[in-house]
């Protein structure tokens, strides 16, 4: 969406035709940064780079923004970070992936609530097997920092399995 720096891309006609059909859309806020805002991309279109140049959260900030506010009521839900808890999506070690995050999930919420009071932000996305990255994620965020709270069930029980493999507990 920012592949230059301040040169958003913007997809209104598709959003527009979805909104029309009566469709809700839930938007992804990316899980990654554009290139040019990592030390180490990954991607040159920015998925699963992460936003650690010298001033990449506050870039991600800046994105953050631009997309709640320009698609404010024909989007009003946002995902933060798709399964960041993989090292597939966030390239960090397991132990530093739910502490950093947090501290994203915190950035994206406090910048989408101020120019959309509305938003929904869906944050988490969390999954069996990742307790200490939901656990260290959730010490920065507490449950504030989200209106939706995204737990992605991959036990194999909706596809014929037991769903034995671990017990998710309050």
């Amino acid at each position: 969406m920012e592949n230059q720096r301040d040169n958003f891309i913007f997809y209104d006609n598709d959003v527009d035709a979805l909104n029309a059909a009566g469709l809700r859309i839930l938007g992804l806020l990316c899980g990654g940064s554009p290139a040019w805002a990592s030390v180490k991309p990954r991607h040159p279109n920015g998925f699963y780079n992460l936003p650690d140049a010298p001033d990449g959260k506050e870039r991600w900030t800046n994105y953050i923004t631009k997309m709640v506010e320009h698609y404010r009521g024909k989007i009003d839900e946002w995902e933060v970070w798709n399964e960041a808890w993989s090292g597939y999506f966030m390239d960090l070690p397991k132990e530093e992936r739910g502490t950093y995050y947090g501290e994203l999930l915190k950035l994206a919420w406090a910048a989408a609530k101020k120019v959309n009071p509305q938003a929904g932000i869906v944050g988490m996305v969390t999954a069996l097997e990742y307790d200490q990255f939901t656990e260290d994620a959730l010490k920065v965020t507490g449950v504030e920092f989200m209106d939706y709270f995204s737990y992605h069930d991959y036990s194999g029980k909706l596809y014929g399995g037991d769903g034995n493999r671990a017990t998710l507990q309050a």
